[in-house]
Formats: structure tokens, sequence, C-alpha cells
């Protein structure tokens, strides 16, 4: 990413600080050089058109330990949809949607509005997992999909069918011992 705004930390008791701030050139390239050995350190690149970001965290082991650390920005896409009754006709308002992405394991959510129509913006492209419950109707759905291109809207409607309600009885005893 052309200049992109690449920033250091260094982990200094239990918390990130911030250690140096640049902008990459024309190519993507950055540099440090001098890192301290055995800290943990985090690089931050922003891109400074979408505001898109990621960090990589890393730690140098040997003197003169040369490392290339390119941080991959994840292409967003968004998936929009609706949600129905176990008919298949009627919409479900209120459902609540998550999706987790399966390349970096962020999560995303929405609500149906009353027609049942959501949107989720932001998702990493590649396999999500979808899930969906509505709580008035005890019903539910988890599905997977693919978000092949970034800046793409995948559509995906989704029939939440019934769960059965089942009584959970608990039994319970003692442990007991020396040392």
């Amino acid at each position: 990413v052309q200049h992109a705004d690449i920033r250091l930390f260094v982990k200094h008791c239990g918390a990130w600080q911030g250690i140096s701030a640049k902008n990459a050139g024309p190519d993507g390239t950055y540099q440090w050089d001098w890192v301290l050995l055995h800290r943990g350190w985090k690089i931050l690149a922003i891109d400074p058109e979408t505001g898109e970001n990621r960090s990589v965290q890393f730690r140098p082991l040997r003197h003169g330990q040369r490392l290339n650390i390119d941080v991959v920005l994840l292409g967003r896409a968004t998936l929009r949809g609706r949600t129905f009754g176990d008919d298949g006709y009627t919409p479900l308002g209120g459902t609540q949607i998550r999706v987790t992405s399966l390349t970096d394991y962020s999560t995303y959510g929405a609500t149906s509005d009353e027609d049942g129509n959501f949107v989720i913006q932001g998702i990493p492209v590649g396999n999500i997992i979808i899930e969906a419950v509505h709580t008035p109707s005890n019903s539910r759905v988890t599905l997977s999909e693919i978000l092949p291109v970034a800046g793409e809207t995948v559509e995906r409607d989704m029939v939440l069918l019934p769960v059965e309600i089942q009584e959970i009885i608990a039994t319970y005893g003692n442990i007991t011992g020396h040392v």
C-alpha cells in the first residue's frame, strides 16, 4: 500500500507503547534499524485511503537478525440478506445474526429489521460461519458461506428452524480428600 501509515510499538510492563511512526514508500516498503532483542514488538499498518489496518507481533532473538515482516491487509466484503420462519415466507424481525470469519476469526453481528433484512459490512473475504437466532420463535440456523472478492456484496437469505426445548436435570455429588 503506497504511503501506508506504519507504527512501531514495544511491549513494556504489559502494555503496548508507541515508539515510532513513518510512512511506507511508494512501493509499500518500510524499515527500522536497531530494535532491541528479547522484547515483544508490534507493527501496525494503516491504509491512508480506507483506514483498514492490521498489526503483526514479532520478537527478534539474535544480534544482527534481519526480519522481513510483510503486513497483509485483508480485503473486506458485505453480507446482506433476509431471515424467514420455517415456512420460508414469514420474515423474522429481530433475528440476531453473528458472522465468524474463518480468515482471522473475527466476529461481526447485526439484528434484522421488522422485514427480516440485515446488512453486515467489513467482513474479511474468505470462508465465514453464519449463525442466526430468533428468540421469540425459538428458532435458529447455522450455515457456511464464502465471501470471494473484496468490495462485493454477497446475498444470503436464511430460513430459521424451530429448536426443541429440552429439560436439563443437573445431578451433583461431593469430592473430598487430603493433601
